[in-house]
């Protein structure tokens, strides 16, 4: 029986793509240092706010998108409804909405 060769190198697997928005910069420097830790290769784009988060989620799709839900909103957008704004081709596979609170209300 003959042997399968897999050859000697290991897969490359494709490079992940992260939004992160969050208006806190000491908070965006802490997602990247961990997710640069864990994923070297990730494509990390950051914002502060929901107007640039907008049409990047319009025009490329991630594989991970991390909010606080404490950005300002744009024009009574939320986070929440920014989120049902990203069309559906381009809805990442990961979404993380995190707080520094524990305000059960400001989701609604």
């Amino acid at each position: 029986m003959a042997e399968l060769d897999l050859g000697s190198s290991a897969p490359t697997l494709p490079k992940p793509s992260i939004l992160i928005v969050d208006q806190d910069d000491k908070t965006r420097a802490e997602l990247v240092s961990v997710i640069k830790s864990l994923t070297p290769d990730a494509k990390i784009l950051e914002t502060t706010n929901l107007k640039d988060a907008m049409p990047k989620t319009k025009n490329q799709k991630f594989d991970l998108l991390i909010a606080d839900t404490r950005v300002e909103p744009v024009v009574d957008v939320t986070v929440v409804n920014f989120l049902t704004k990203i069309p559906p081709e381009n809805l990442p596979s990961g979404i993380f909405v995190v707080s520094g609170t524990v305000d059960e209300f400001e989701l609604m």
